[in-house]
């Protein structure tokens, strides 16, 4: 029995436009104003210093840093999942180290 692997993978180099696109198909932003999510986009300190944009051309992302680092500029819902998951990634389990065994001593 083979099972369908529905996960689609991203080549890059991606537009912006397709960045709107994903965020909108799953349903983490409303409103796919371009002109709002440039601006946001603009003032996103993280998203500038990560990607490398040619003014009076679309924003681009060539690797998955910088997908990451556009789309967090305009999808909060997307910008929690990456914090979520980086904490789970970075968070090690504690070992129960203690013993509940109970110990007996004869002090007669």
């Amino acid at each position: 029995m083979s099972r369908k692997n529905n996960t689609t993978s991203r080549t890059f180099p991606i537009v912006l436009k397709s960045i709107i696109n994903d965020a909108m198909n799953d349903k983490t932003i409303v409103d796919d104003n371009a002109k709002k999510i440039r601006a946001k986009i603009r003032a996103n300190e993280n998203a500038i210093t990560k990607t490398s944009h040619v003014k009076n051309t679309s924003h681009v992302a060539h690797n998955q840093t910088q997908y990451d680092a556009l789309r967090c500029a305009f999808d909060n819902v997307y910008a929690q999942r990456l914090i979520d998951a980086k904490k789970r990634n970075t968070t090690s389990r504690k070992r129960n180290t203690t013993s509940n065994d109970v110990v007996e001593t004869n002090d007669a």
